[in-house]
């Protein structure tokens, strides 16, 4: 009966080469689906251009330096994402820090340091990443301090912080002031204002809303 089991049992010098490579390097077959499926999709994106419209743009190089640019910030925003899902918790505010961040870093590249170091000087980007850093620090180390001292739930801080955040962002780029001076906006600047007056009141009203939610969390 031993005997039988043992034969039953797939031993190396009976598996394939690719399952022994796969095996040895310890690579997930399901990654390995997930770059296939990625490279069906370039593929179809570019015969498709080459079909329809006689030229396939997809995989080239300019467009592909463009994507690798482009979701390089969602890398980024995915890695910090994994560590907060592997402690069984969620951040529904990271879509609304990253625009808080990209405009005070946006704003203070235009508005401030060239005025200080100068139109044009080689350190204006490296002190905007340096303080781009130190605002996304600070605010994931309040939401840190409310979840893990105060004993807030994470759905409740980070919702908060969605809504926070993405209203500071407005503030942040003034996004009226510019509304006002686009000549070819002028046809829909009451629309956009009674829009703005009427987020501004339902932002208001949420706020006080859940101020009172996380008092009451806090007493409990």
């Amino acid at each position: 009966m031993n005997d039988t089991l043992k034969s039953d049992v797939p031993t190396e010098s009976h598996k394939g080469a690719i399952a022994r490579f796969l095996h040895a390097t310890e690579i997930d077959t399901r990654l390995l689906g997930m770059l296939g499926a990625l490279t069906l999709i370039w593929v179809g994106f570019h015969f498709y251009g080459v079909i329809f419209n006689n030229f396939g743009a997809f995989l080239t190089p300019r467009n592909l330096w463009n994507l690798s640019v482009q979701t390089s910030s969602i890398g980024i925003m995915a890695t910090g994402m994994v560590l907060v899902i592997v402690t069984r918790n969620i951040d529904l505010s990271v879509g609304s820090m990253i625009g808080v961040i990209a405009m005070s870093m946006g704003l203070l590249q235009v508005e401030v340091l060239p005025q200080i170091v100068g139109i044009g000087h080689w350190s204006i980007w490296i002190l905007a990443v340096i303080v781009g850093l130190i605002v996304g620090t600070l605010i994931g180390a309040l939401h840190g301090w409310l979840i893990a001292y105060r004993g807030i739930p994470a759905f409740i801080v980070t919702l908060g912080g969605l809504m926070v955040w993405r209203g500071m962002s407005f503030f942040v780029c003034r996004w009226p002031h510019y509304l006002t001076c686009r000549q070819h906006l002028c046809t829909i600047r009451g629309w956009a204002i009674w829009r703005c007056w009427c987020g501004w009141e339902l932002g208001r009203w949420c706020n006080c809303l859940l101020r009172r939610c996380l008092y009451s969390l806090c007493r409990a």
